[in-house]
């Protein structure tokens, strides 16, 4: 769940079946500036170019289990860069509004 709006840095904490997640308020750009930096180290052994970007429709900030979109972020990030003989691999993250206050995140 996403909100542009921080009325408060409060964590939820939501359990779905076992799988327990604790959604914050968070900097998008920062939440991919803790990701990005490590998977070039990836990227340039393979000399592929690695670049992120951010749409015009993303809010600042959303709420969201940093730790688990990491971890997603992550395993798309090694896939691209695993599959990809040569070039460049680019992580593009954008925004569908659902509400007046909540959307879905996309990364392509």
């Amino acid at each position: 769940m996403l909100n542009d709006r921080a009325d408060g840095v409060k964590a939820q904490r939501t359990t779905l079946n076992e799988l327990s997640l604790v959604e914050e308020f968070v900097s998008l750009n920062e939440l991919l500036d803790g990701v990005v930096p490590m998977m070039k180290v990836l990227a340039n052994n393979k000399n592929i170019l690695l670049e992120q970007g951010l749409t015009d429709a993303c809010p600042i900030m959303a709420r969201v289990d940093a730790t688990r979109v990491q971890q997603v972020l992550i395993n798309i990030i090694n896939n691209a860069i695993k599959f990809t003989p040569s070039g460049r691999v680019t992580l593009q993250l954008d925004f569908e509004p659902m509400s007046a206050t909540t959307g879905l995140l996309i990364f392509q």
